[in-house]
């Protein structure tokens, strides 16, 4: 590859994984309230779905016909699960397979956010009002955080969840997926 269409691919990595951002115009001299920024979406934003081009229901045939670089695994403790990246996809995120299909994908990367605009960093009353009506907390297994269990409003996703783990303030790393692989706690352990 040369150093030229490396240079785009890594430019076009970074515009994947950075949410794009639009801001109303400043109203504060017009003496109103300056407008707030909003958050638009972005197309590596984690839903229960997946992320991306990876949903989760993909087999691995599928996943690696989407992701141009292709699939390689990352870890298995068993033949039945395993941790699986793609080489082109953002750092730090990592798709769960199980059976031959994407069961769950878990983020690890700060730049990589929920629709809802919750990420890395992001606190839990954050989580709440963003998602409110759908939250339950759970204690964490091993530290005094919490587990922020998001339910999907749409009955058709009634077998998916977003997970969002805490250390009692702030959220620490999430995943999304289906119910009850997004919910292992120790991954495919």
């Amino acid at each position: 590859m040369t150093r030229m269409l490396m240079v785009s691919s890594m430019l076009a990595m970074v515009a994947c994984a950075e949410p794009r951002r639009e801001t109303a115009p400043d109203s504060s001299r017009a003496g109103t309230t300056p407008a707030r920024t909003e958050r638009i979406a972005g197309p590596m934003d984690l839903t229960e779905r997946g992320i991306g081009p990876v949903r989760v229901g993909m087999t691995l045939a599928e996943v690696a016909g989407v992701t141009s670089a292709g699939i390689r695994l990352v870890d298995t403790d068993s033949t039945a699960c395993s941790y699986l990246s793609w080489r082109d996809g953002p750092p730090g995120v990592l798709i769960m397979a199980e059976g031959g299909r994407v069961v769950r994908i878990d983020v690890r990367n700060p730049a990589i956010a929920t629709p809802e605009g919750i990420k890395i960093g992001s606190t839990e009353a954050e989580v709440q009002q963003r998602y409110v009506g759908q939250v339950e907390v759970q204690p964490h297994k091993y530290t005094d955080g919490h587990y922020l269990v998001v339910t999907p409003r749409d009955p058709a996703n009634s077998e998916l969840r977003i997970v969002f783990e805490t250390d009692g303030k702030k959220v620490e790393t999430f995943r999304g997926g289906r119910v009850p692989q997004v919910q292992y706690v120790e991954g495919c352990s």
